[in-house]
């Protein structure tokens, strides 16, 4: 998925509630490098799932997956698939919680990010890992921009659909361009949380109701 200015964009959904959160903290962190500050979080991942990410190491020394903010590199996972249809244990509501945060990968190594990404799911064996923007188009990008993506045509189409971009530690909250919502009252929500914390960096915030289910 291409950004308006050319740069490609990588999605990472998360509860609206936990907007309040990277405000206060001025960054989304992995899971291995969360502060230790108390604040509320309401999860919104398969607790089995996560599990395996904290011991998926990836090549070339990087760490485990739970060392990298992850994001998709398209909308409509098979992720948020599940937590519209009540299938992740612990997490209550629906994807009209759920926002989008959308950054660039150019912005984010720009930044001196430490980052990877890879071809297909992160924790299916058949998928590989890469540190170099110029291996970009190992992607398939009309896996991950698909809108159905379980056909017995393709039977690893699902797994490329879900293709990662991941930042080592943690990605500053300046580094969101935008954040996409379900619905006019999923807006209405993200936008009091952003007046209410008055942050520096306020990104625009819209209904794109196309990448929801």
């Amino acid at each position: 998925m291409k950004l308006k200015d050319g740069h490609t964009a990588a999605l990472r959904i998360v509860h609206i509630d936990n907007l309040a959160v990277y405000l206060a903290r001025g960054a989304l962190h992995a899971p291995a490098h969360t502060p230790d500050d108390g604040l509320d979080w309401r999860s919104a991942h398969r607790e089995d799932v996560q599990q395996r990410r904290a011991l998926k190491r990836l090549p070339g020394g990087l760490g485990t997956l739970h060392d990298f903010v992850p994001f998709y590199f398209g909308a409509r996972s098979p992720m948020l698939l599940q937590l519209h249809t009540g299938r992740v244990v612990g997490f209550e509501g629906s994807q009209a919680d759920l926002v989008y945060l959308v950054t660039s990968v150019q912005d984010v190594v720009a930044a001196g990010c430490r980052f990877a990404f890879s071809d297909g799911h992160a924790l299916s064996g058949l998928t590989r890992f890469f540190t170099d923007l110029d291996q970009l188009d190992q992607v398939d990008w009309s896996a991950t921009a698909a809108q159905r993506w379980s056909t017995p045509d393709d039977p690893d189409l699902q797994r490329r659909k879900q293709a990662e971009f991941l930042v080592y530690r943690s990605l500053p909250w300046p580094l969101i361009r935008g954040l996409a919502a379900c619905d006019a009252h999923a807006l209405s929500r993200v936008e009091g949380l952003l007046h209410d914390t008055a942050p520096a960096h306020r990104p625009h915030a819209a209904v794109v109701s196309k990448w929801y289910y």
